[in-house]
């Protein structure tokens, strides 16, 4: 058995900058996925007004910087409104990452009134950049703190 911890097989990137109930388009970091097979995309939510509405989706592209960015079919929440929201929860996307298109990003709107949220993205299913499943990119970056015991 070989003896590993979680975070040698998955690395986890910033997707949405936390907000505090921003209306409008949130700020989403570009995801690159290439030598993964899958994204796990986790949207954590709290606080919102009784209007607030949240949309989300991920896109993806075949260069960095986004250009011709296309929404990934089936990567989408259901508008989420406050009411279903309640005090908070937490909303995913597990997907495969397409080699083509290995770019990805989440667009994040809020509407009316703000809901406050968050999101990261689970790379995982490392397969090397060569197609081979389990062989884990070496250059598999942790989060700004790992506690590892």
């Amino acid at each position: 058995m070989r003896n590993t911890q979680l975070l040698d097989k998955i690395k986890a990137v910033v997707a949405m900058l936390p907000t505090i109930g921003t209306v409008g388009s949130q700020a989403c970091v570009e995801v690159a996925g290439a030598g993964y097979e899958r994204a796990l995309w986790i949207i954590n939510t709290g606080a919102a007004t009784t209007s607030g509405l949240l949309d989300f989706k991920v896109q993806k592209a075949a260069a960095t910087g986004m250009g011709g960015a296309a929404d990934v079919s089936g990567a989408a929440i259901t508008q989420l409104t406050a009411v279903a929201n309640g005090t908070g929860g937490i909303l995913v996307i597990d997907m495969p990452v397409d080699p083509a298109y290995p770019f990805m990003r989440a667009v994040c709107t809020t509407t009316t009134a703000a809901i406050v949220c968050g999101a990261i993205c689970l790379l995982y299913k490392g397969n090397g950049g060569n197609g081979a499943a389990g062989a884990y990119p070496v250059s598999t970056a942790y989060a700004l703190q790992a506690v590892k015991v």
